[in-house]
């Protein structure tokens, strides 16, 4: 309401008044407090309507709520990555792949044709299938039954097997986000060139591939229009090239211009096992990606064993057999047969729901039509590299694990076993050719080397038919759009994609010369992991990118291979009908293998000895017109290589130029490079001649050249010549097109007849081709989709957000059916509508707030849908972020729907808002409300609208999930606390990306960051070597990579090393092509995206790159696509998750649970960007966010999930099911244990069958809340009953029937309580349970009685829990777990609460120690025998303190007299008054002006702190926070920083030596304590203004923020800070802690002081030094002397006995090291999970970090004073009471700036507010850009200098009319600003002034788009110095700023007097700010104000 009224009226009075009008009799319950001494206003509880009728009344300026609330979501991924795909060429869609397979599932989203054109005009084919049509991606199919043997229902070119439609999507598939197999190998599905179209050729069927159809096949293929043939189909054995149709066909591809890439085969590691060997064609082996699959078994005796499968089931323990010992003895079966888990083998009553342990593969199917629950596959038999999938728990294991798991069977009567889920390690040997590639050499021409390269084949995840199933076994009914499976035919179709990527940029290319190409840049392998070497992988691995620019290649054509085949001793006359022309064989054309012109070279020898060959070679040139190559020979011992001529120069693109290599060999055992002795392999063929009818095919080469001869009518008469009259049953088809040749059934006779015949090349039979893939898919293990309950799609998610993107694919409603009936809700949105998914949609503006847009459920932030989505979206494949984390992406009840409540927008989630969405999803019907949104602080039940809602929820069925917070890891950080909602901790998945550099000089270094591009090969240069000198930058800038600071044209497209987070972006505008970010930043936990390539490398490795650098002329690196790889310490609850304890209730246990909260790919608003902000223009469907509001909807769809079970379960009972079955974590990983995690990681699963359950409803939370000393009248009006508190409703916060137990106490000591609990069956009707404790030593546990026995289900049983612990340090935890052997009913019991006294032992050269004592210890100890003396440790030296100092403030300035009569108010959490820094010892009584009081009640002031209030307007529970005590020691800091007194030898337990002391040290402090350990009220700090200004404080100090900007009379602090200028008094605030996001600053109101914090010149190292006397460094701060001990590496000392191994003691895991080996040692740990037991030390192994951010006030490292009634961190467990403490924040740099401005004060008590600030403001120091990125945004004018500030020279002044007018500029209204002011004020031309006219002492103007911008400045300064002075203007502007000042001098006659001048501003803003500045000096003083001109989007 404004100013006070100016009359006598009563004021509070007034409000009662007012209130009276709206609220009627409830006023005096309403009005909670009156603002009335300073300005006018009052707080009040109002409904909706009552404050609206209140914001109308006249007199009322606004009526806002006291706080906000936020969204919990981190902000990891604010900046995003580039796009997947590489460069693409433009004829890319212009390039057809022709696929001879099983056909194709033409509805794959793979084969989307969306934004492509119609097919190339080249394209002659057709879509000739029968039950679906093509379209403009699929732009052909065909299908071929040459032999007539199929069923009708075969017919189609519809791929019914799945290979097809898997190598197709490989080749050329769309990419499709989300792809997975059920979850496994989750990511983005896309084929190689992604934009090219695809033609199918079905030519296999169940039976195998007809020759006779894949000759028509290719036929079809080469006449269609098709540029690559893709063929994952081989024969068993090697043939004769024209005995072979693939050979045959890919001749004939050739010929045209067309390359056929073929699969190796699968028949490996036999050398010689390959069978698609033509040299006109292109081999392609299989090589392993770097993930693979492996499987843990649990034992019952706790050993744990591994081996590669697939298992997709979670872990359940159950009995385990050997099959040799339940034979089926009724079928006549022996364990001879049992063993092997042969099919009937099995007795199946002795193996249901066992484990049974087979010794074949095989045995896992037949163990389970037997009825088992899982199989160990026990022996050796060499599949080590592949990861099979079975339908039943299964795990592979040797011989030799299998054994110890027999032994294990036989010790004991009852073994049992859990089968883990699989987990996805790195396979770090990647690539490596895998076992079942078919081998080199090519067995038809020795020195032709086979196969020609290798490409991935392990574990593909490609598109996948769903007209079969995943395994395509009887059985098996799962039904995938996706599949994983291995083989050669996985690589052959990655070969062919790279291939046509070749084609599309060179669409003239041969396909000899495409294949070259790909050969010879291929990555090389490692011969020493591959043995078979280039037998096994030919010339390495495929690599795409490169082969588009091979620079050279080895061309060959038609007429080569007919010269290679005339040296193979083939005739001319089969070579003339071959190519259909006059090809002959001579001595011109016969060549010989060697110089055939392939691009890999081969000699062989029969036997050891010497050999010399030559090959002739041409190359091409490809590359640049004018080059020179030089050959670089590597050849091992016993080969010598010789190159003639060893360089060649070009002159021409296309110029060839041809070369001799000689090769002299000794051959012996191995193969020497190329070469290898060949042991050869006798094959005996026995064939027998049946005389009956065979199919053959008869080749006869190329089409006849006549064109008047009908090809079929030839293929007739011959056959009519050998047939006779079958002849029209014998011909089976005609190959007309591309070349000539029939199919026909021919008896042996009639084949050989026509083999005779002229015009014949060859006559062979048609065999079946078998598909290459291996038997990794065999079996498969459970659905994606769980178990689902019918009624799923009965419940109903209410989710509470920020709205919903509708058109998401998560929340298609297809199958769905209408809403249930129970649904009354309704589709409120403006601008969608709802669907049978999304059945409701409603947005919230309770307070008619400001929206532009945002009126509407549709969501524009994101958070909404994506929250919604992890519920209960729909399962969504092939989902990712731009290609990272890859995957499903659906929530936990795909089949429920959805109700979206839009309570959120871009300023927060108002209270009011809440409660609405409330109020309507328990009327609509919802079964689970969802709610991602929580306050800063807590508040206590019935003020706190989430937990009203909640309470609410719970009385009408509805459970609530909520996000625990994101201000983790603080203790009691949790804000979601209410006992009747699910409170939700996050924690972590096992997923990091890390991004590595690779060198020119092949050294590798890596770091976080993701990087989507793919490595290419640039320059790299070093940021400070190429500054933009021509705009005055220096490598000072440059270093930085600081905006424009690079030099454009010595950067382009180059690898820059920046020294700065910002430089990528920088760095990309210069033209850069990627970026290493070099530093110690502290950032190595997260993985940042940047627009382009961008590794960030700690100092350490970034200097090795610099010192590569400058190490040649020619540095190069590649900096390659991110690894996504395993995070091994997972699960861990994530850093920012907000802990326990709960502060309103501490012996409830908060949070209940966790669950995933990092990382979290779900569903995104594309009405936003991936970041949302300015500058992002990626709009994407999905997203990845981290945060408890991640974590949260995972809680609410497991418990929507339990609720589609059981839909008459309360919110209690589900609740228990989640808490009482959750995973236990691990207290070593997680050291705040249950504060961290509750109960433990949410198992959805175990959930819905929980056994028993805490049971409770609305009663037992009233008789909670009456325990907890809630009023019968409250509880009344809240549950709308007659609830009363009596002796029978009145129980306490123990007996609550809640799953967990909690208890704790204030002080050490023991501690005994008892908790009555009652559990219902909700298991089968019989059953008993059993009473396991676990307890730690401390505590002990009782259960009475420990057994229950239940007859029925729905029965109740009670029991009571009796605990006794004593509590020290460390929170002590143990559980309660009831059994009945199925069910495992746990809850976490836990009791919370010295330090140790002992702190370091004397023992090397003499005998001592030290330790903490009383008086009374000291005492005692120094009477005891063998102890000389005991004497206080004191300091030698004093160290003054460095945060004045370093301003250039000492002690000992000049001081005024009138220092002593500055009273500083302190806006904070009180103050410890017994500090020595607030002695008064000197001072006299306080001034006169003081009007204050001393109003706490355990402490007096004295006549320094001269006054203490404290603030509780809303009436909190506050268990002796009553007081203005500080219980928290941030006020005592603050207050001591501005004016504490000079404290001599202060420190932090000896750290930051030396005096503490404030700024005004001889100053008074008035101490208003606001804030509590749940926050800082609005109305509290607006009372604390009220009194403050009244009391006659001079400075007020206030380090608070809100957590977002409000507008100035929505803000407590503003408003408050108004009216305290108005008094002249000027308020100095905290800029905030949200940096260095842009815009985050809290504090703007130009009437205040806002300051921000930078760094002193202090940083703590710590030091090891070996006994090689070597030494390093690292961060930490380490109180501890040094003591020389052994020290270890964690890896050298596993603890055996318990089954870990180096792999994983060396990250020191808990229990991993053995304690014998590290006792009293130094561990080198590569983790840290807290100190290991025993050691003596711990060196963590990593990327250590120090971060030194520099911004404007010291607020880093800063030393003050102490509450002494807290701790040091004020956690549970820190016992360590100091009298000083070291912060950092804007907390602490804002007194400094407080300090300063009372120093001013105290020399001008008549100065303004404003002209203290002016002071303050031009005399600060000037601060660094290059260090400060953000420059003026960051430190505003500077670094604050108070002894300059006493004698500023000019200054700029304003009073309130200024504000007053700038206000009206801003907008507000005439009548607003008359109430806030108290007087007529009102907004006319004269006085309605823009911001720019503000009398301010800086300059800013913005725009909302580059470009010119011109603008004038009207200022008056003031005369403070000598009254005759004069003043020049100097103008300070950089390129691109024009910066005029009239008048440029300004002479003053005397002290006081004002003048006036205007400065013009003309700009030119481009993406970077610029920064001038203006100064006014008369030669003593310099009047500093920045200019800054930027854009403003």
């Amino acid at each position: 309401m404004g100013d006070l009224p100016k009359n006598d009226l009563s004021v509070a009075s007034l409000h009662t008044n007012m209130l009276k009008k709206v609220t009627g009799s409830r006023a005096s319950k309403s009005l909670l407090w009156s603002y009335k001494r300073s300005f006018n206003g009052f707080v009040a509880k109002l409904t909706e309507d009552e404050k609206n009728q209140l914001a109308r009344m006249e007199g009322v300026v606004s009526v806002f709520p006291s706080q906000k609330k936020h969204l919990h979501t981190t902000r990891s991924w604010d900046f995003m990555g580039f796009p997947q795909n590489v460069t693409r060429a433009p004829l890319e869609s212009d390039v057809i792949v022709g696929m001879l397979d099983t056909g194709v599932w033409p509805e794959s989203d793979s084969f989307k044709d969306d934004g492509f054109g119609p097919p190339p005009a080249k394209w002659k084919g057709s879509c000739d299938s029968t039950n679906f049509t093509c379209n403009n991606k699929l732009i052909g199919a065909k299908y071929y039954n040459t032999e007539g043997e199929l069923r009708d229902e075969e017919l189609s070119a519809r791929d019914t097997e799945g290979h097809g439609t898997h190598t197709a999507s490989t080749v050329a598939g769309r990419a499709v986000y989300n792809a997975s197999l059920l979850g496994l190998a989750n990511g983005t599905a896309r084929g190689g060139v992604p934009s090219a179209r695809i033609a199918v050729y079905k030519i296999c069927f169940p039976g195998g591939c007809s020759d006779a159809d894949i000759l028509a096949a290719f036929d079809d293929a080469i006449a269609d229009g098709v540029d690559i043939i893709s063929l994952s189909v081989g024969g068993s054995f090697p043939l004769d090239y024209f005995e072979d149709t693939i050979a045959i066909g890919a001749f004939h591809s050739m010929k045209n211009g067309i390359l056929t890439s073929n699969s190796a085969g699968n028949d490996g590691p036999t050398p010689g096992s390959i069978t698609n060997l033509s040299p006109w064609s292109l081999s392609v082996a299989a090589s392993s990606i770097d993930r693979k699959f492996l499987t843990q078994i649990v034992l019952g005796n706790n050993m744990t064993y591994e081996g590669p499968t697939v298992n997709t089931f979670d872990g359940a323990i159950h009995p385990i057999v050997y099959g040799a010992s339940v034979p089926n003895t009724k079928k006549g079966f022996t364990s001879d047969d049992s063993r092997y888990c042969e099919p009937d083998s099995l007795d199946p009553t002795l193996v249901q729901n066992k484990i049974v342990v087979c010794e074949d593969f095989d045995g896992p199917e037949n163990a389970l039509l037997s009825g088992a629950s899982g199989v160990v596959v026990e022996g050796d038999f060499g599949y080590e590299d592949l990861a099979f999938s079975y339908p039943l728990p299964t795990t592979y294991l040797s011989s030799q694990d299998g054994i110890a798991v027999l032994k294990y069977i036989n010790s004991t009567t009852t073994p049992s076993a859990n089968i883990l889920k699989s987990y996805e390690p790195v396979d770090k040997a990647a690539p490596t050719v895998v076992s079942f590639s078919s081998r080199g050499p090519s067995l038809i021409t020795l020195d032709v080397l086979k196969p020609d390269l290798t490409a991935p084949g392990v574990d593909i995840l490609a598109a996948w038919s769903m007209g079969t199933t995943v395994t395509g076994e009887e059985g098996d009914t799962r039904v995938v759009p996706f599949n994983i499976i291995s083989g050669t035919s996985m690589s052959c179709p990655h070969a062919s994609g790279a291939a046509a990527y070749v084609k599309s940029f060179h669409p003239t290319w041969s396909p000899a010369a495409i294949k070259s190409a790909l050969m010879t840049t291929a990555a090389p392998m490692s011969s020493t992991k591959n043995p078979e070497a280039e037998f096994a992988y030919g010339s390495g691995h495929i690599d795409p990118s490169k082969a588009a620019d091979p620079g050279l290649v080895y061309d060959a054509g038609e007429q080569d291979f007919v010269s290679f085949l005339c040296g193979q001793g083939y005739n001319a006359t089969t070579l003339k009908m071959v190519t259909g022309d006059s090809s002959a064989c001579s001595a011109a054309t016969n060549a010989t293998v060697w110089d055939l012109n392939y691009p890999s070279f081969a000699l062989s020898a029969k036997q050891s000895g010497n050999i010399t060959r030559t090959f002739k070679r041409t190359v091409t040139n490809v590359g640049a017109a004018n080059s020179s190559y030089q050959a670089n020979v590597v050849a091992p011992s016993g080969l010598v290589v010789k190159v003639n001529p060893s360089s060649l120069a070009f002159k021409e693109v296309e110029e060839q130029q041809s070369f001799v290599v000689t090769v002299d060999a000794t051959i012996g055992s191995n193969a020497l490079s190329g070469s290898l002795l060949i042991n050869f392999m006798i094959f005996f063929y026995i064939l027998i001649n049946l005389c009956f009818w065979q199919t053959y095919i008869v080749y006869m080469g190329d089409l006849p050249k006549s064109d008047h001869l009908s090809v079929a009518s030839l293929h007739t008469n011959m056959l009519q010549e050998v047939t006779g009259s079958r002849t029209s049953e014998s011909l089976l088809w005609s190959y007309k097109k591309t070349f000539n040749g029939f199919v026909a059934k021919l008896t042996e006779d009639e084949k050989n007849q026509l083999a005779r015949t002229e015009g014949v090349a060859s006559v062979f039979l048609n065999e079946k081709k078998e598909l290459h893939t291996t038997r990794s898919w065999d079996f498969i293990g459970f659905p994606q989709d769980v178990e689902r309950a019918p009624l799923e799609s009965d419940v109903i998610v209410g989710v509470l957000d920020t709205g919903v993107w509708p058109e998401s694919d998560s929340f298609k409603d297809d199958g769905f059916g209408p809403p249930p009936t129970k649904w009354k809700g309704s589709c409120d949105s403006t601008n969608f509508t709802c669907n049978n998914k999304l059945i409701g949609a409603r947005y919230y503006n309770i307070e008619n707030r400001p929206r532009d847009g945002e009126l509407s459920a549709r969501d524009t932030d994101g958070h909404g849908t994506h929250t919604a989505s992890i519920v209960a979206g729909r399962a969504v494949t092939n989902a990712s972020l731009l290609g990272f984390a890859k995957g499903v992406a659906r929530g936990g009840v795909p089949s429920a729907r959805i109700a979206v409540y839009k309570i959120c927008f871009i300023d927060g989630c108002s209270d009011a808002d809440i409660l609405a969405a409330f109020d309507d999803a328990i009327a609509d019907g919802v079964d689970i409300i969802s709610l991602s949104v929580g306050g800063r602080f807590f508040s206590s039940y019935f003020k706190d609208s989430i937990a009203i809602g909640a309470f609410h929820s719970m009385k009408n069925g509805i459970l609530t999930s909520n996000a625990a917070g994101n201000y983790g890891p603080i203790r009691g950080s949790i804000a979601n606390l209410s006992p009747w909602s699910l409170s939700v901790a996050a924690s972590s998945i096992d997923r990091k990306f890390l991004t590595r550099i690779v060198l020119g000089n092949n050294m590798t270094y890596e770091g976080p960051a993701v990087n989507t591009f793919n490595g290419v090969i640039h320059p790299i240069v070093d940021g400070a070597s190429v500054p933009n000198k021509k705009e005055g930058f220096t490598s000072a800038q440059s270093r930085y990579c600081d905006l424009n600071s690079l030099d454009r044209a010595l950067v382009q497209d180059k690898i820059v090393v920046c020294e700065d987070f910002n430089g990528p972006q920088n760095a990309l505008m210069s033209g850069a092509s990627g970026v290493v970010i070099k530093g110690d930043f502290g950032y190595e936990d997260e993985a940042d995206t940047y627009p382009l390539p961008t590794t960030y490398l700690t100092t350490k490795d970034g200097n090795a790159i610099l010192t590569y650098i400058n190490s040649t002329t020619t540095p190069t690196a590649s900096i390659l696509k991110s690894d996504e790889l395993v995070n091994k310490a997972a699960l861990t609850v994530a850093y920012f998750s907000s802990r326990g304890p709960n502060h309103i209730t501490p012996d409830l246990l908060k949070p209940d649970l966790t669950a995933p909260g990092l990382e979290i790919l779900a569903a995104w608003s594309q009405g936003t960007t991936v970041t949302g902000e300015e500058g992002d223009t990626r709009v994407v469907p999905f997203n990845i966010l981290s945060g408890t509001s991640m974590s949260c909807p995972h809680a609410s769809g497991a418990a929507a999930y339990v609720k589609s079970f059981h839909p008459t379960w309360s919110p209690a009972a589900i609740k228990s099911a989640l808490m009482t079955t959750a995973k236990p974590m691990s207290p070593t990983k997680n050291p705040d244990a249950e504060f961290a995690y509750g109960s433990g990681q949410i198992n959805p699963l175990k959930a819905v069958d929980p056994g028993l359950v805490y049971d409770a409803g609305e009663q037992d939370f009233v008789s909670f809340l009456c325990g907890q000393g809630y009023r019968a009248t409250t509880l009344n009006i809240i549950t709308g009953d007659s609830s009363a508190c009596s002796a029978t409703v009145n129980s306490t916060v123990w007996d609550l029937n809640y799953p967990s137990f909690a208890l704790s106490a204030k002080q050490s000591g023991s501690i005994s309580q008892t908790f009555n609990r009652t559990v219902t069956n909700v298991g089968a009707a019989e059953s008993s349970y059993q009473a396991d404790v676990v307890a730690p030593p401390g505590m002990v546990l009782k259960v009475n009685p420990s057994s229950l026995a239940f007859k029925a289900t729905g029965e109740k049983q009670s029991f009571v829990v009796t605990v006794d612990a004593t509590i020290g340090l460390k929170a002590l935890s143990g559980s309660l777990v009831w059994s009945d052997g199925v069910h495992h009913v746990t809850s976490p019991i836990i009791a919370s609460r010295t330090s140790e006294s002992l702190l370091w032992s004397y023992k090397k050269s003499f005998n001592g120690f030290v330790a903490k004592l009383t008086e009374d210890e000291k005492n005692q100890l120094a009477r005891t025998e063998g102890v000389v003396s005991v004497f206080l440790s004191q300091k030698k030296e004093l160290h003054t303190t460095r945060s004045w100092d370093f301003m250039g403030f000492p002690q000992d300035v000049e001081r005024a007299p009138l220092e002593s009569d500055v009273i500083v108010g302190m806006l904070d959490t009180g103050v410890w008054p017994e500090s020595d820094s607030f002695k008064d010892d000197g001072f006299g009584p306080p001034p006169a002006k003081w009007k204050g009081s001393c109003d706490s009640t355990n402490f007096t002031c004295n006549n320094k702190l001269i006054g203490a209030r404290y603030y509780n307007i809303e009436n909190r529970p506050r268990d002796g926070e009553l007081s203005a005590r500080d219980t928290d020691g941030h006020g005592t800091h603050t207050a001591s920083i501005i004016a504490g007194r000079a404290v001599n030898n202060a420190s932090l337990f000896g750290f930051a030596k030396g005096v503490a002391r404030g700024g005004v040290p001889s100053a008074r402090i008035a101490v208003y304590k606001t804030c509590f350990s749940d926050g800082c009220q609005d109305a509290d700090i607006l009372a604390a203004f009220d009194d403050a200004i009244a009391d006659g404080v001079d400075i007020i100090s206030v380090s608070l923020s809100g957590r977002l900007v409000s507008s100035y009379f929505k803000d407590s602090i503003a408003i408050g800070a108004f009216h305290s200028m108005k008094n002249g008094i000027l308020t100095s605030n905290s800029a905030g802690n949200s940096g260095p996001v842009p815009a985050t600053i809290k504090n703007p109101s130009p009437w205040s002081l806002s300051v921000a914090a930078s760094s002193i010149d202090r940083k703590f190292l710590t030091r090891i030094v070996l006994g090689n006397n070597m030494t390093y460094e690292g961060h930490t701060i380490n109180t501890f002397k040094g003591v020389i001990h052994p020290i270890v590496y964690g890896a050298s000392v596993p603890n055996k006995k318990k089954g870990f191994t180096s792999v994983v003691s060396r990250y020191c895991y808990p229990d991993s090291l053995d304690r014998a080996l590290i006792e009293n040692k130094i561990v080198v740990c590569e983790d840290y999970y807290g100190p290991p037991s025993g050691a003596s030390g711990v060196v963590i192994k990593g990327d250590s970090f120090y971060e030194d951010p520099d911004l404007a006030a010291p607020g880093l490292e800063i030393l003050a004073a102490w509450s002494q009634g807290t701790t040091v961190t004020g956690e549970e467990g820190d016992t360590r009471v100091v009298p000083f403490n070291i912060l950092s924040g804007t907390s602490m740099s804002c007194p400094h700036a407080s300090g300063a401005a009372a120093y001013v004060k105290s020399f001008h008590p008549t100065w303004s507010p404003a002209a203290i600030k002016s002071a303050l403001m031009t005399t600060a120091k000037p601060m660094s850009p290059t260090k400060n990125p953000d420059a003026e945004f960051a430190y505003g004018s500077g670094q604050i200098n108070p002894l300059k500030a006493v004698d500023p020279g000019l200054v700029y002044d304003a009073g309130e009319q200024d504000f007053v007018s700038f206000l009206c500029g801003q907008g507000y209204r005439a009548t607003s600003l008359n109430i806030i002011t108290g007087d007529s004020s009102a907004c006319s031309a004269t006085v309605n002034s823009t911001v720019w006219d503000l009398n301010y002492p800086s300059f800013a103007l913005s725009a909302k788009q580059s470009g010119s911008i011109s603008q004038t400045f009207n200022r008056t300064v003031t005369n403070v110095g000598a009254a005759e002075s004069s003043y020049q203007a100097d103008v300070v502007a950089p390129p691109g700023m024009v910066v005029k000042v009239n008048p440029s001098s300004l002479a003053f006659k005397a002290t006081g007097e004002k003048q006036s001048f205007v400065v013009t501003v003309d700009a030119t803003i481009g993406l970077k700010a610029l920064s001038g500045s203006l100064v006014w000096s008369d030669g003593v003083h310099h009047v500093t104000s920045p200019i800054i001109a930027f854009l403003y989007f």
